[in-house]
């Protein structure tokens, strides 16, 4: 889903906070799960690092 939502977007960049809220509107059962919306961003971030497809500086995010 993070793929498709920064492929639609000019330059395929878009702020982590911005991707979490596009995510929840897409998906309500996502941010469901965790107890707040910092720990969402914060595990979102978490698995934006650790994915070879996107790149991580900062708050923002982009394809690689």
């Amino acid at each position: 889903m993070c793929k498709r939502l920064l492929q639609e977007v000019p330059g395929q960049s878009m702020k982590i906070k911005h991707l979490k809220k596009c995510i929840q509107s897409q998906s309500n059962s996502f941010i469901s799960e965790f107890c707040s919306s910092r720990d969402a961003a914060s595990y979102l971030k978490y698995k934006l690092e650790s994915s070879s497809k996107f790149v991580v500086e900062g708050k923002r995010v982009s394809l690689a």
